[in-house]
C-alpha cells in the first residue's frame, strides 16, 4: 500500500469521526415515575431516599431507518426500576439521547433517571 493511500485512508477515517454527531436533552422532570400498580396511600407516603438509578429505552439506527420499535419513555423508567427491583422512581428526569453517522446508522434512546424507591 502506498503512502497516498495510507493518507486517503487516514483522512477517510477523520471524516467519517468528525461526521458522527450526537446530542443529549432534557425532556422533562416529574416528581413521580413508575409502571407498577401502586394505591394512592403508596404514593402520599414519603419516599425513602434510594440509590440513583438510570435506564434507557434504545433503537438503533440503519442507514436512516429505525431498526425495530422506537424508543419510548416506558421502557426506559421500567428499566430503571428493574435495575434496582423498586417500584417507583422520585425526583425523575427524562432525557433524549441521539447518536448518529450520516448514512451509516447510529442509536437513539430515552433515558429515565431517578432516586429508587
Amino acid at each position: 500500500m502506498g503512502r497516498a493511500a495510507l493518507t486517503v485512508r487516514a483522512a477517510s477515517v477523520l471524516l467519517l469521526a468528525l461526521a458522527g454527531s450526537g446530542c443529549e436533552f432534557t425532556m422533562g422532570h416529574f416528581a413521580v415515575a413508575t409502571t407498577r400498580p401502586l394505591d394512592a396511600a403508596a404514593l402520599a407516603a414519603p419516599a425513602p431516599g434510594g440509590p440513583r438509578v438510570r435506564g434507557a429505552g434504545c433503537t438503533p439506527i440503519i442507514v436512516a431507518f429505525p431498526r425495530g420499535p422506537l424508543p419510548n419513555v416506558e421502557h426506559a423508567v421500567e428499566a430503571a426500576l428493574a435495575a434496582h427491583g423498586a417500584t417507583r422512581l422520585t425526583d425523575v428526569r427524562i432525557l433524549y439521547r441521539i447518536w448518529y453517522i450520516p448514512f451509516l446508522g447510529g442509536r437513539v434512546c430515552y433515558v429515565a433517571e431517578g432516586d429508587a424507591s
